[in-house]
């Protein structure tokens, strides 16, 4: 066996509550948390080079480049193990890009892509007869 694993208070729970009473002393449960938390920990998963840069595009604003470092961190830990979003059709690609110019939220830029949504949209109504 090796170094002892701390399994969070909270994660505990959670996989006791998804057992719905299946495994009451939640023995099994925790043995298999910990040995998945040892074979991430031999195991790391990294984000890619273009995942980091996306990742520290939405922290830009942080006054500290040690705080854009520990964000990133934190929300790779977060996205690490999400599915990945499905692939959008080329035709509306250019509407989800973000929000944000040179790190300031634009809500301009949002209102014109919900106004050009809505246009396409109604475009694709009429030429499909819907």
């Amino acid at each position: 066996m090796g170094k002892k694993i701390l399994v969070p208070d909270g994660m505990r729970y959670a996989a006791g509550a998804a057992t719905k009473g299946v495994d009451p002393d939640g023995c099994l449960i925790y043995l298999a948390i910990e040995e998945a938390l040892r074979w991430l920990i031999e195991n790391p998963i990294a984000p890619t080079l273009e995942q980091t840069e996306a990742m520290r595009r939405l922290f830009r604003y942080a006054d500290e480049p040690l705080q854009v470092y520990c964000d990133v961190a934190v929300e790779w830990q977060r996205r690490m193990f999400l599915a990945p979003e499905p692939e959008a059709p080329e035709e509306i690609k250019d509407l989800l890009l973000p929000n944000i110019e040179h790190g300031f939220f634009k809500p301009e830029i949002l209102n014109k892509r919900m106004a050009e949504c809505f246009r396409r949209g109604q475009q694709s109504k009429r030429s499909t007869g819907a």
